[in-house]
């Protein structure tokens, strides 16, 4: 039996000089509990520099 999992991991920033919260893939797989991973999505948002914003998808079994 296959089942799915899936967790949302965020990292917000600005100016470039700070950035909060872990949208590394690790940390999502760890989160959901994951042992295999099946797709990672990773979204990118900037907005003149000024503020940025990754989000991480991770789903697997």
């Amino acid at each position: 039996m296959h089942q799915r999992r899936d967790c949302h991991h965020e990292e917000l920033s600005g100016l470039g000089y700070f950035a909060f919260g872990d949208a590394s893939t690790a940390k999502a797989k760890q989160d959901a509990d994951i042992a295999r991973v099946g797709t990672v999505d990773v979204k990118f948002k900037n907005i003149l520099g000024l503020y940025g914003e990754t989000t991480t998808t991770v789903c697997g079994d």
